[in-house]
């Protein structure tokens, strides 16, 4: 008895080892199963990440190329209306001031005839456009800034002097260039032609230069007066038959507008530095 007892004991021992070895087999191919479903769960949303990714990067991209061609298809801004009244206002109050002192703005525009002459025997033999154009815009500050200094030291008007350095740079080249043409055309020993611009013209071309010009309508009328009546490059040692004096100024005057030289070559810009800063003079004689 005690040995069959025995036995059945072994037995059931063994068929309960057998029992839990396939429970726990079972336990295994359930967590196998249950992990490989988390894994296709997780690589589901990676995916869709994904090609969420590509498709917010192709739609990035197709808005960037729009920008693109947008900005090269649209129009440029013009200026606005507001900063064309103030420029209008401006305007108007400095020929206020202008009016107010008449011949003291004349007198401005003859002193600065005089410094002119003064300088240019040292511009004439500059080989260098850039060399002629550093020049001169040293010169326009230097002039200005001696009226500036005349006005604290309370010579002239108590008002604050009109003109800035960079409306005496472009007067420069506008009388500069009026004078070489009278010159080209015997204006000046006493040859009948016909003067190529008014006095009017040479104002507008000067305000409307594209340069913020702080010179008086009366200013630069004087001005025009003393190139019609003198010769300032002659004065400043010009003679037009030398190569000493046909040098980087006057092919940067040359090259402005062509001179009306009908040689080939003749209207090309190859030297000039400054052509943008002035337009192109009109003929009186051309006009309706």
């Amino acid at each position: 008895d005690v040995k069959e007892t025995n036995k059945k004991k072994e037995e059931e021992k063994r068929e309960g080892r057998e029992s839990g070895d396939g429970a726990s087999g079972e336990d295994d191919g359930k967590a196998d199963q249950s992990t490989s479903e988390k894994e296709r769960e997780e690589e589901g949303p990676k995916q869709n990440m994904a090609e969420d990714g590509v498709s917010n990067k192709t739609v990035t991209q197709e808005e960037e190329e729009i920008e693109v061609k947008a900005s090269i298809t649209r129009p440029i801004p013009r200026p606005s209306l507001e900063m064309d009244r103030q420029v209008a206002l401006q305007r108007a109050e400095m020929e206020r001031i202008a009016q107010q002192n008449k011949e003291l703005e004349r007198q401005g525009a003859r002193d600065f005839v005089d410094c002119l002459i003064g300088v240019l025997p040292s511009l004439l033999p500059l080989a260098e456009p850039e060399g002629v154009d550093d020049a001169l815009q040293t010169f326009a500050s230097r002039f200005c800034a001696g009226v500036m200094e005349k006005h604290k030291q309370g010579q002239g008007s108590p008002n604050l002097p009109v003109l800035n350095a960079d409306g005496v740079y472009v007067a420069t080249f506008s009388a500069l260039l009026l004078n070489l043409k009278l010159v080209r055309m015997g204006h000046y020993n006493g040859q009948d032609c016909r003067l190529p611009m008014t006095q009017k013209q040479f104002i507008e071309d000067v305000h409307d230069s594209g340069v913020l010009v702080y010179l008086s309508s009366t200013w630069l009328g004087e001005l025009y007066k003393m190139v019609i009546t003198v010769n300032i490059l002659g004065a400043a040692g010009y003679l037009p038959a030398s190569q000493h004096c046909n040098q980087a100024l006057i092919t940067m005057l040359t090259d402005i507008d062509g001179m009306g030289n009908r040689h080939i070559g003749g209207q090309m810009m190859h030297d000039a530095t400054v052509s943008h800063v002035l337009p192109v003079q009109r003929d009186v004689g051309n006009e309706a």
